[in-house]
């Protein structure tokens, strides 16, 4: 990169150590206390050799790594006291880093991993759905998956395997049990599927009394919880369905936060937090490096990286590890490896590169921590992909915070980025959105701040040289970019409507579907301006082939106020396929009863109440047809709920709909001429053009609570020591 304009004003104030520690940030607003300790420290003779003052590499954000383990000790040291002093921690520990010389041997590098070969192709029906993802190319993690014949599902911490097609012969083929240890339990949240290869992610927990843990305790100089939180990775080979077997097993530190898969390559991002090695002031410094364990290594624990790999930016506000893994599917390649000190919140990744964005917040003078919504910003760290391989790249920060994955795109090189800043109830410091377009050194290049003053984002969709915003407080603009120019973006046009869009799905480059909430706005003399009640489901389709002049072709309303659904929350729980003219999605349809009344004026009152909430009248799946003649047409409603005895339970509801264990639908998908609706009391087949059943595949509900395994309908029976040493 070249140098910025600013950076021969800013050297002359460090050689003077003019810049207070408080300045965390180039591009931070600076205080009026702040400013007047720079004049006062330049106009002063004597620059202070010993007075704390930051250098411009400290506020640029260049990066550090090369450090001993000594080093990495120290920082977090000084780390651990400013955190319990509540200030500011980076400001010494950095300063001393910067002047040591590392002595200390680094820790041992990763070796070699393992190697392996699969088969490819499951046989079945070569017309199916996948995982909705964001970018086609990039697959996503889910706890459901389907290969055309064959569904994959997580259920009670198991993994099944289900032999969905064809549909009148379904049959559950095998259940894979990660959890075979006595001192750890096993919790398996997500799924791939790649032609013969299933992996397996989920958070392994080891615990037990404190004789179990003392040789950890012994070997590792730290005093851990009792339940200690890893991250695990299995890969099974599936050429033979019923039975899996299991190629490879990696455990990681840290907590999951986020997945891709690009080809045969798995990208995971793992959150490790620092502060449980701090108890004992006399830890080894080696305490510090995360580790891992691979079975092809017969299990023994190895370091990930070395203390001199692990990068940090100056000023960094997190005794966190931010651990990127480049995890080889199909070949004998070695595990790669990125650990910088820093966070992830959230993550979107291209073919070419992967991009983790956490939430920095500022300090005041003082140096102390506060939640400013306005001074938030958002970083972002760009890696670099390639088969088998990651690599770091460069940060960008932005000022705002994201709502998800969503909110970040790349195009052409640019990575463009839409935030939120501010408080939403706070007049004086009133929320705004912001749209950033980075270059590919992560440099702000092309920015529109200020859109909606007063509203916040509730969703945002990138679609090649064009990119919209829904954001909302009482009524919903959908706001349509031009990003062809990604120094110049420009808003073309926006369309007003009631209510608000969670989630934009691109119907083809003209038209977008949005899955939101009516809403209704307050009116005046309710004392609540500018504010608006939610209400039911609301689907519509927008036509933007003239971006300048966004309209609403068809719109579909499903119920009352208390109408929920997981697409609101989670995009894959999206079924749609243009080419079939095909759109389902979970969901619980709430209705508000209408009472009989003998007075007109509160009959009429009682149709205006749009704080009203309904009672829960169906909890399935809608399909619907969907086209640009016709728009929304129901096709069909599919419930798990079919037996009388069922029925009862949406009579015998509180305030709270909480249905029937098992029974609310997670997914649906389609294999050929049949749509496949999967909860935990089993699998569907319906008619795709019907919805009529076809059959029904029942799960036997067992559940697993440690060692201890239990039919529906017993009580779990658990010795009080383990219940002690649980929740001590």
């Amino acid at each position: 990169k070249s140098d910025p304009w600013y950076r021969t004003f800013v050297e002359p104030l460090a050689e003077r150590k003019a810049i207070p520690t408080s300045i965390s940030d180039l591009d931070k607003s600076i205080a009026r206390g702040e400013m007047a300790e720079v004049i006062y420290r330049v106009q002063e003779e004597d620059t202070g050799g010993s007075r704390d003052s930051l250098n411009y590499e400290d506020l640029e954000g260049i990066p550090v790594s090369g450090k001993s383990c000594t080093d990495l000790k120290a920082l977090f040291e000084k780390a651990e006291s400013r955190i319990y002093m509540n200030r500011s921690w980076a400001d010494d520990a950095v300063m001393e880093m910067e002047e040591s010389v590392g002595m200390d041997v680094a820790a041992p590098a990763l070796e070699s991993t393992s190697k392996m070969t699969t088969g490819l192709g499951a046989g079945g029906e070569t017309d199916f759905s996948e995982t909705n993802v964001q970018v086609e190319g990039v697959d996503e993690a889910d706890f459901v998956k389907n290969d055309g014949k064959y569904i994959y599902m997580v259920k009670d911490g198991e993994v099944r395997i289900i032999e969905a097609y064809p549909a009148d012969d379904m049959k559950e083929l095998t259940t894979i049990d990660l959890d075979e240890s006595d001192d750890r339990n096993i919790n398996v949240t997500q799924l791939y599927v790649d032609g013969n290869i299933l992996v397996v992610i989920g958070n392994e927990y080891t615990y037990g009394s404190y004789e179990k843990v003392q040789p950890l305790i012994d070997a590792r100089h730290w005093y851990p919880n009792l339940h200690q939180n890893r991250t695990f990775t299995a890969i099974y080979n599936i050429s033979d369905r019923e039975n899996p077997r299991l190629t490879r097993k990696m455990t990681f530190d840290g907590n999951y936060s986020h997945s891709r898969r690009v080809g045969s390559t798995l990208y995971m991002v793992l959150n490790d937090n620092n502060n449980y090695v701090m108890s004992n002031p006399e830890f080894e410094p080696e305490v510090l490096l995360p580790r891992f364990q691979d079975s092809e290594s017969e299990g023994e624990e190895q370091f990930l990286t070395s203390c001199a790999d692990i990068s940090y930016f100056p000023r960094t506000r997190s005794m966190n590890y931010v651990i990127a893994l480049a995890i080889p599917l199909k070949n004998n390649k070695d595990i790669v490896s990125e650990v910088m000190i820093g966070n992830s919140q959230n993550i979107y990744a291209s073919k070419d590169n992967l991009y983790i964005a956490s939430t920095n917040y500022e300090r005041d003078h003082f140096g102390e921590f506060y939640h400013d919504w306005d001074n938030a910003k958002t970083v972002v760290y760009k890696y670099e992909l390639s088969p088998g391989e990651i690599e770091y790249d460069s940060r960008g920060k932005v000022p705002g915070t994201i709502l998800n994955q969503f909110s970040m795109d790349e195009h052409e090189k640019h990575f463009r980025i839409a935030t939120t800043q501010g408080n939403f109830w706070t007049p004086d410091n009133m929320a705004r959105n912001n749209l950033y377009v980075l270059d590919k050194g992560m440099e702000i290049v092309g920015e529109i701040e200020d859109i909606a003053p007063g509203e916040k984002i509730y969703s945002v969709r990138f679609m090649g040289d064009r990119g919209y915003m829904v954001t909302f407080r009482s009524i919903d603009p959908l706001f349509a970019f031009d990003l062809s120019d990604p120094k110049d973006p420009k808003i073309l046009g926006k369309l007003k409507i009631p209510g608000y869009s969670d989630y934009l799905h691109p119907y083809d480059e003209n038209h977008l579907i949005g899955f939101g909430k009516d809403a209704i706005p307050a009116k005046e003399d309710e004392g609540r301006s500018n504010f608006a009640w939610y209400q039911g489901m609301k689907i519509a389709l927008f036509d933007v082939t003239d971006p300048e002049n966004p309209t609403q072709l068809f719109t579909e309303l499903i119920g009352d106020r208390g109408t929920q659904s997981a697409l609101l929350r989670d995009h894959k729980a999206l079924l749609f396929d243009r080419s079939k003219n095909l759109l389902a999605f979970p969901i619980q349809v709430a209705e508000v009863q209408k009472k009989e009344c003998n007075n007109a004026d509160i009959c009429a009152l009682s149709k205006e109440m749009p704080s009203a909430y309904g009672e829960t009248v169906f909890d399935g799946v809608y399909v619907y047809t969907l086209d640009l003649e016709d728009g929304f047409q129901l096709r069909g409603k599919i419930t798990h709920y079919t037996e009388p005895k069922d029925e009862e339970v949406f009579t015998k509801q509180g305030d709270r709909w909480y249905g029937e264990y098992g029974k609310q639908i997670r997914r649906v998908l389609y294999i050929g001429q049949n749509l496949y609706t999967v909860a935990e009391d089993g699998v569907k087949a319906s008619d795709i053009n019907s919805t009529e059943e076809k059959s029904f595949l029942e799960f036997e509900s067992t559940y697993h609570y440690d060692d201890v395994i239990y039919e529906e309908d017993e009580e779990p029976m658990i010795e009080p020591s383990l219940i002690d040493v649980l929740f001590r």
